[in-house]
């Protein structure tokens, strides 16, 4: 079982790298590759994992790091503990200045996932977990929690739309971040649909931890999901639903 002082660390890093997000010098743009699915990787991406990295090596040692930018595969004889990051998730957006994007860190200890919080420094917007301690003075506002059923369905970007057309309903959401959807989804405020091409661990665990502890139901690859480690290699076609 995770101990209170893994969380506590966790929300340690979880601070330090929201306080560091709001860096301007941080965002500063200086180079930007084609990765081998033509999807954009930028400097900042990179910054940002070397960040994370750090922040673990000081606070979380014994936890191994899986990120969108470096994972080649899981070493479960090193590390029960795994940090899952998605460094700059709707990158498209960020290298094109439009703010809608966000960095997404989740915990997942033996095998469950435990915590999760994304941020989004140019909005100034956090979601997160409630067992991350977050300080106060930091300059983020918590995603704005819906009070009553969201008639709001949000789909992820690279859906193929002859197939979700029939799934449309009169108010649909398309904001070209994956983290940015299913925050809100994981707060009631709208139903997330993932394209049918399917989502990586790293877009998905932060919000999905967050669905759970609001009690949503959600569905990852036709199952309802409870948790579970899911594997990084994989894609998945995930539902968050409001009850």
């Amino acid at each position: 079982m995770i101990s209170h002082s893994d969380f506590d660390a966790f929300s340690r890093v979880v601070n330090d790298l929201a306080i560091t997000l709001l860096r301007d010098d941080l965002l500063s743009i200086r180079k930007i590759e084609t990765k081998s699915d033509l999807s954009p990787l930028s400097n900042v991406d990179i910054k940002i994992q070397d960040i994370v990295e750090l922040l673990m090596s000081k606070y979380l040692p014994d936890a191994s790091l899986i990120s969108e930018e470096s994972f080649t595969e899981i070493d479960s004889s090193k590390s029960t503990t795994f940090v899952v990051l998605d460094p700059i998730d709707g990158t498209e957006n960020f290298i094109s200045g439009i703010p809608i994007w966000g960095t997404g860190i989740a915990l997942f200890h033996e095998s469950i996932l435990v915590a999760g919080c994304t941020l989004f420094p140019e909005l100034g917007l956090i979601a997160k977990t409630k067992n991350i301690d977050f300080e106060e003075n930091i300059n983020y506002r918590h995603i704005r929690k819906h009070a009553n059923n969201s008639r709001i369905r949000l789909f992820s970007s690279n859906s193929h739309w002859k197939e979700q057309i029939n799934q449309f309903g009169d108010e649909n959401r398309i904001f070209g971040c994956s983290l940015f959807n299913l925050s809100h989804a994981a707060l009631g405020n709208g139903t997330y649909y993932s394209s049918d091409t399917g989502v990586k661990l790293w877009d998905i665990a932060p919000a999905l931890a967050m669905a759970l502890e609001n009690e949503l139901e959600v569905i990852v690859n036709g199952i309802e999901f409870k948790g579970q480690f899911l594997d990084p290699n994989s894609r998945f076609m995930v539902q968050i639903k409001i009850p």
